[in-house]
């Protein structure tokens, strides 16, 4: 989240490693291709559902 909030960058990693995904600030859950559901870190750095992430639609992307 440095890299995004210092240089506006984003960095896309997929893994299967529970651990590494939640070192983002934003975890995408996929399974065939479609989106399942979306998890965002928030302020207390909690994760909870983001809203408008439902089974194969694609999450609103701020910019």
């Amino acid at each position: 989240s440095e890299l995004n909030g210092e240089r506006g960058a984003t960095l896309v990693m997929v893994t299967h490693d529970v651990k590494v995904a939640r070192a983002a600030s934003r975890v995408v859950h996929m399974l065939d291709g479609k989106i399942l559901h979306e998890e965002a870190r928030g302020e207390d750095g909690s994760f909870a559902s983001a809203p408008g992430a439902g089974e194969g639609e694609l999450p609103t992307v701020n910019r």
